[in-house]
């Protein structure tokens, strides 16, 4: 019961100050396309 106050307290701050903190920077758009194949060349 305790962890999911705690985790309720802690998503609540995060969503606090993804809204009130502004955010700068981005996500480029190659990381969602390029990162399983450079985790295969590990791989395989």
């Amino acid at each position: 019961m305790a962890l999911k106050v705690l985790y309720a307290i802690l998503a609540l701050l995060r969503v606090i100050s993804v809204i009130v903190v502004p955010q700068y920077g981005y996500i480029h758009p190659d990381e969602f396309h390029q990162g399983p194949e450079v985790m295969g060349g590990v791989v395989l």
